[in-house]
């Protein structure tokens, strides 16, 4: 059996696209150029330890907000709304909360049955 590695470079390779993120977002929210991340990715270069810190700190952000917004179909090629979005993660004033069942009480004002 083989051991998952922690290597950011092979995480992004195993989970970019599996969660349907573009490269080239990803490069932009950690600051890097796309052409860097993709020398990484396809192993040209080898990524400095200063790009690996950035590409896993922004690839955590995404990778919370994605999970926090299942199964919403987000648009991940909007890299400046990705990146206001995550901000505010951060800092507590976006709060994201998706629920599968969704009761409306008719009692309450401003709920509608139609």
């Amino acid at each position: 059996m083989a051991l998952a590695s922690l290597d950011i470079v092979a995480i992004l390779k195993r989970e970019l696209l599996s969660f349907g993120v573009p490269a080239s977002t990803l490069a932009s929210l950690a600051g890097i150029s796309s052409g860097k991340l993709s020398s990484y990715l396809n192993e040209v270069t080898r990524c400095p330890n200063d790009h690996e810190l950035r590409l896993r700190q922004a690839w955590t952000q995404l990778k919370r907000l994605i999970e926090k917004t299942k199964p919403l179909p987000l648009n991940f090629t909007k890299a400046g709304a990705l990146r206001r979005s995550l901000d505010m993660m951060e800092a507590g004033t976006l709060v994201v909360v998706v629920s599968e069942s969704i009761e409306f009480d008719p009692t309450e004002p401003g709920t509608s049955q139609e």
